[in-house]
C-alpha cells in the first residue's frame, strides 16, 4: 500500500473480497451437497448461501456513454488543454 495512490484504495478495498472468493465458493459447494443428499426437494446452490458480489453481477449498471456526454468530456478535455497552454506559455 506504501505505493498506491489514493484514488486506488477505495477500488481495493470495494473489491477485496476477491482474495477469498473461491475458498466462500467451496464452502457452499460443500454445504450444498450435504443439504441435497438430506432434502427432498431440489435446492438450488444461490438458496443455501447467498453472496454479495452475486446480487452486484446482477445488477450492473450501463456503462453506455452519451454522445451528451461525449461532447461535454471533449469541452471539459478542452478547457484544461487552453489553461495548461495559458500557465506554460
Amino acid at each position: 500500500m506504501d505505493e498506491m495512490e489514493t484514488y486506488e484504495i477505495a477500488a481495493l478495498m470495494k473489491y477485496s473480497y476477491f482474495a477469498i472468493k473461491d475458498n466462500w465458493e467451496q464452502a457452499r459447494l460443500i454445504a450444498y451437497m450435504v443439504a441435497q443428499v438430506n432434502s427432498k426437494h431440489r435446492l438450488k446452490i444461490e438458496d443455501i448461501l447467498p453472496f454479495s458480489w452475486e446480487k452486484e453481477e446482477e445488477e450492473e449498471e450501463d456503462t453506455a456513454i452519451t454522445k451528451k456526454e461525449i461532447e461535454s468530456l471533449k469541452a471539459q478535455a478542452q478547457q484544461y488543454i487552453n489553461s495548461k497552454n495559458k500557465t506554460n506559455g
